[in-house]
């Protein structure tokens, strides 16, 4: 099996998954009291932040701020670098959402179309 089979089959380019697990590499130098299993996850969060977070990201930047589409790999390795942080507070913040308070999230993100 060759890579562009298995980049294929995860959906995900092997480029940001090695550019987030090198950034998920780097935090665990930010933060030494990290047990095993936590600097383990540091990698793997940052994998797949850039993974699976990165292509959109990145397309909302290039497209949005002009960036180039070179800048594709240190948006990948800040993604990872910064992977774990940026789970642990959406997790925190939806954590303190209420039903009510999501779905009127929703609806402003996706408004409802009247029918003409």
């Amino acid at each position: 099996m060759k890579l562009d089979d298995i980049e294929q089959l995860l959906g995900l380019k092997a480029a940001a998954i090695v550019a987030g697990a090198i950034g998920g590499v780097v935090q665990l130098s930010l933060n030494p009291k990290l047990s095993i299993t936590g600097a383990v996850t540091s990698v793997f969060a940052g994998s797949a932040c850039a993974g699976y977070l990165g292509p959109v990201i990145n397309e909302g930047l290039v497209t949005w701020m002009g960036l180039p589409v070179q800048a594709e790999g240190a948006l990948n390795f800040l993604i990872g670098l910064l992977g774990m942080q940026l789970v642990a507070k959406v997790y925190t913040f939806v954590q303190h959402l209420k039903g009510a308070d999501v779905v009127d999230l929703l609806f402003r993100i996706f408004p409802t179309r009247k029918d003409k």
